[in-house]
Formats: structure tokens, sequence, C-alpha cells
């Protein structure tokens, strides 16, 4: 049997706003495996986003653990937690944080600047090639973000999270922008993922897309 790509135990998360707590995740525990696509769904509320960013490493926990790859997470060190991340982590986020002004090849190079893992020029525009051939991006890499549509956009965003060749894929409401065509056509990128060995979770409220997902786990 395959080894966890993600093992959480005992995770839970409150967040103070106005001097009141709020619960947002309260002993969760889950385990995710290579080839796999997941859709973690609930109510707005819920705790998926939160989840997303506890799993990736972007949110610390207040109790529970989680290992990565068998290794575990070290919250307490914040740039060892980002190249920790920015190696075996691809997230995607909801609201694309691409530099609007920016072309879609700098986008998509960005994690390989930050990346401890030393890269010729040429290096990195393979790198950035593939990835772009990977999400399906036709266009020119030298286009402007803020001239591509919602879709054009998703891919990009998508894309970067391959940029380093990362084991796993986080995406948070990764078709909600998206037409029915076009949300078949995202997660069937995500099911060839899958099918190389990659551990895909994807935060959605869409039951078309769960229906399409190896695995679903709700959140209340």
């Amino acid at each position: 049997m395959e080894h966890p790509s993600i093992l959480a135990q005992g995770i839970s998360k409150s967040f103070t706003e106005s001097e009141s707590s709020q619960t947002v995740l309260s002993e969760v525990s889950l385990t995710f495996y290579p080839h796999r696509v997941y859709a973690v769904c609930g109510p707005s509320g819920s705790g998926k986003s939160t989840l997303l960013s506890v799993i990736s490493a972007q949110e610390k926990p207040d109790s529970g653990s989680v290992e990565i790859l068998g290794q575990p997470l070290n919250y307490s060190d914040a740039k060892a937690a980002t190249s920790f991340r920015c190696h075996h982590i691809g997230f995607i986020f909801q609201d694309f944080r691409l530099l609007e002004a920016e072309s879609v090849y700098a986008n998509v190079e960005l994690p390989l600047l930050a990346s401890t893992e030393k890269l010729t020029r040429a290096e990195r525009k393979q790198r950035v090639e593939q990835a772009l051939e990977s999400a399906r991006f036709s266009l020119k890499s030298s286009r402007k973000v803020k001239m591509l549509s919602g879709c054009e956009k998703q891919r990009v965003t998508i894309a970067r999270a391959l940029v380093n060749d990362p084991e796993i894929i986080i995406a948070d409401e990764p078709t909600s922008a998206l037409d029915a065509q076009l949300r078949q056509e995202i997660m069937k990128l995500f099911r060839t993922l899958a099918e190389a060995g990659k551990t895909v979770v994807l935060a959605t409220h869409d039951e078309e897309v769960m229906h399409l997902c190896d695995e679903v786990i709700r959140l209340h």
C-alpha cells in the first residue's frame, strides 16, 4: 500500500475577532494518498480554506500535527516552511493572486526564483514552458496577465503551481468562476495530474466537481 502524502492528526484552529473566538476546525484528522483527487466540501465558514492553508504550511494550527511526504511540518520556522512548500506543494488560489501588470512567463517563473534550487536561465525557461504546456495554456507567455480571461488566468495559476513539479496540488475553489465546459477541462487536467502520481486536493461547493473526484470529505 502506498504511503500517505498528507497525514493530518487532530487539527484544531480558532480565530479571534472583536474579543470573541470562533472555532473553525476541531480535532480534524485526515489522510490523503497519491494518485487521487479529493474534494473538500462544506457550507461557507465550515473551514475548507483554513484546512487547505494548514495542510499546505501556510497557516499554523492551534493544536495537532501535519506530515507531508513523511516529514512533520515545522510551522515555527517560517523560512523552512516556505521552502518546503515551494518544493513539494503547488497551491492554486481562488482569487488567482497573479501579478496583473507582469507577463504570464514572469508569473509562472516566480516559484523558481524563490526556490533554493539553483537553476540557469535556460533551465528556468524550460520549466516554465513545460508547466504552461501541462496547464494547456496556448497563448504567448509574453502576454500581460491583465489581458487574459478568467479561464486563462486560472491556467496560469495552475502552471505556476506545477512549475516546481510538486508532489501535491492544493486548490481553493478552482472552478468557481468557470462555465460547465471549462470546469470539465480543468477537472480533466487534475485527473491527468493524479494519474501521474500527484495528490490533488480541491476545496469546492460544486456538486458536479465532487462527482469527478475520487473521494469527498465533508466539513460541518
